[in-house]
């Protein structure tokens, strides 16, 4: 394999090597567990009188699984594929189980309008997704968030990174909106910037699980 090789190019010039990644990954988040802190974190948003709305960066799909509504995934979803073109923004299912077979058959996904080459609608690394559905979730994320934010809210942020973008959002959000109160998870040392703010170190399970009890 050519060195530095993006995995947009790996797609296209070498999908021996990226379709069995992929279903890897894909076989690994859907066999996934929701935890005990997605459970305690749905019992808190579904309380009477309460709304809530998901913004994550993971791409397993267990927020949507969890039954959580609206979720924006801002990083795409491993469980759907698209065009690597892109010929156009829309996505289809994948399927585990065929894709296999594909592949048992030196075959591999196509795209369902062109037949070009297929790839996981995620972004991975310089690759970015077909996104005509994803921002469609997105507007209906923000329509819920704008809504939310005129009264009493609680934005509780589970372990994002310094450098994530969901970390800007969230700090954004929450200075701007006199309502709007941010509780940040984090397993690692925090300190909490400005009033309406608190900091809880833990893993994420464990720590929504106390506040369950709390709430």
């Amino acid at each position: 394999m050519e060195e530095g090789l993006s995995m947009l190019k790996l797609f296209r010039v070498h999908p021996e090597l990226a379709w069995p990644m992929y279903l890897h990954r894909l076989e690994t988040c859907l066999n996934a567990r929701i935890h005990d802190g997605y459970r305690a974190l749905a019992e808190i948003a579904r309380a009477p009188g309460r709304a809530v709305a998901v913004l994550t960066s993971n791409v397993d799909g267990l927020f949507p699984r969890a039954g959580f509504s609206p979720v924006h995934e801002c990083h795409g979803q491993i469980r759907r594929l698209q065009c690597s073109a892109p010929c156009r923004q829309e996505t289809w299912a994948a399927e585990p189980d065929l894709i296999r077979r594909e592949l048992e058959g030196d075959k591999f996904p196509v795209c369902q309008w062109c037949g070009g080459t297929a790839r996981a609608n995620i972004s991975w690394g310089e690759m970015t997704y077909a996104a005509e559905e994803s921002d469609a979730r997105a507007r209906q994320f923000a329509a819920v968030v704008e809504a939310m934010v005129t009264q009493p809210t609680l934005l509780i942020e589970c372990g994002v990174s310094h450098e994530s973008g969901l970390r800007r959002y969230a700090e954004n959000l929450h200075q701007s909106h006199r309502e709007v109160f941010h509780l940040r998870i984090n397993n690692e040392a925090e300190t909490a910037e400005g009033d309406r703010q608190w900091i809880l170190r833990g893993k994420a399970e464990q720590t929504l699980a106390t506040l369950r009890d709390m709430f």
